[in-house]
């Protein structure tokens, strides 16, 4: 039996995802409490057993279970962004299949390319003027052209000396 695409396996597969990682961060929380305790209390026969003069107090005691905890919290949290990552990746595959099935989909269909209207043409008159137009004269260059500013009497800086100051 050949396997189908079902896109309904891989929802179920990150809401579960999503669910676990909601839980996971309480879960190790709640067992970082009772590992911490259980270390702390090794640590605390230890110290009898080595017949140290410095016995722990009931801060020190409490010590080993709050930093199990925080040690928890950080663990879970960890593995509960990894399970949300996960899903989101299966969301993703998801979302790129629907996608593509989309485009497959419409590719498959006739393009109909609706005709366009023929351009009218150009009358006689528009062809004759565009090719006897004449190009405007080229701007005359030198120190002895005179501009539109001087020839209407206003006497006109040189760039050179507008640039600099000199002017």
């Amino acid at each position: 039996m050949r396997a189908r695409y079902d896109p309904r396996i891989l929802q179920t597969y990150a809401d579960r995802l999503y669910r676990q990682a909601s839980r996971i961060t309480w879960e190790y929380t709640l067992l970082g409490f009772p590992a911490g305790f259980i270390l702390d209390f090794f640590a605390f026969n230890l110290m009898r057993f080595l017949r140290t003069t410095v016995l722990p107090s009931a801060a020190g005691v409490l010590t080993g279970p709050f930093l199990g905890a925080i040690l928890g919290y950080l663990y879970g949290s960890s593995r509960a962004f990894q399970l949300r990552l996960e899903a989101q990746r299966t969301l993703c595959q998801m979302q790129i299949e629907s996608n593509t099935r989309s485009a497959a989909i419409a590719a498959d269909k006739p393009i109909t390319v609706p005709a366009t209207p023929p351009q009218p043409e150009a009358t006689q008159e528009e062809k004759d003027s565009a090719h006897t137009q004449t190009p405007p004269p080229p701007a005359q260059l030198g120190a002895g052209a005179g501009t539109a500013s001087e020839s209407e009497g206003t006497p006109r800086k040189s760039r050179t000396g507008d640039v600099f100051g000199l002017s």
